[in-house]
């Protein structure tokens, strides 16, 4: 996790998704570990539901207006698999199980990173629109981030009630 300070809400809604990706210096796909790879890698034989690759989850990070630290990759990581249809109890369970033991300890979730991941389930599981993570984030690349949020049903009002709870579990520390 490169540059901890970077924040997609520090940018206009006016930019296009390409302005804002470009800004990004997240990791690259030989910096993830393995075991988190194989939860939420599409390639993996044994991803959980909600699994995107690595353009599309930086994708989902810049229209949830999520920067990159642990607690808002939890969000990111819980949305995806809230929106997704066929995720059940027992995925979401076993998820948390495994990131809060299993994962390395720099990406290790902690008490207030499982926090954030049920908040972002939950507004994901709450949306009109399902399965967000099966878009195909290269054809908005030219388009205002306002206008992709719209036709996704992600509404920056709401997105900024769990921000607000993700910053307040952030300051808890």
């Amino acid at each position: 996790m490169d540059n901890l300070s970077w924040n997609p809400n520090d940018y206009n809604d006016t930019k296009s998704l390409s302005q804002i990706y470009r800004t990004l210096s997240g990791d690259g796909q030989a910096d993830i570990p393995f075991i988190v790879w194989l939860l939420e890698n599409p390639k993996s034989p044994i991803s959980l539901p909600g699994n995107i690759n690595l353009f599309n989850h930086d994708c989902m990070h810049i229209l949830l207006g999520m920067g990159v630290t642990n607690i808002e990759e939890a969000f990111v990581v819980g949305f995806c698999m809230g929106n997704a249809t066929d995720t059940t109890h027992r995925h979401k369970m076993f998820f948390k199980i495994i990131a809060s033991t299993l994962f390395p300890n720099i990406w290790r979730f902690k008490t207030k990173d499982i926090l954030s991941y049920d908040a972002g389930f939950n507004y994901g599981k709450h949306l009109k629109l399902r399965n967000i993570h099966l878009t195909d984030f290269r054809k908005y690349m030219k388009t205002s981030l306002h206008d992709i949020r719209h036709n996704l049903g992600i509404y920056k009002y709401y997105v900024s009630e769990y921000i607000e709870t993700v910053n307040t579990i952030k300051n808890e520390e």
